[in-house]
């Protein structure tokens, strides 16, 4: 009797893995296929702010105008903004 349960609950548990081993693969290469096609490859370098080699790093982000056509200015972090990142930096 209790071989017959437990090769009942071992047929279900390996049908279950079966399963789920091929909904992850089904998930997974949806998720790739997303990734492809809708996620920009590109890294637009007129996005970023050059700044020359000083001693003081300074943090800037972009107040868009117009996000779709990346249209804006920087906009630097004032001293009080990026006060929490000091104990992030190294050396520091």
């Amino acid at each position: 009797m209790f071989k017959l349960v437990l090769k009942k609950l071992l047929k279900i548990l390996m049908v279950t893995l079966t399963v789920l081993t091929v909904m992850a693969t089904v998930v997974g290469l949806a998720f790739s296929i997303y990734v492809d096609r809708y996620i920009e490859k590109d890294i637009d370098e007129g996005l970023f702010y050059v700044v020359g080699s000083e001693s003081q790093t300074r943090i800037f982000y972009y107040e868009y105008e117009d996000r779709a056509n990346r249209i804006g200015e920087a906009v630097e972090l004032s001293e009080e903004e990026t006060a929490h990142f000091a104990d992030a930096i190294i050396g520091a």
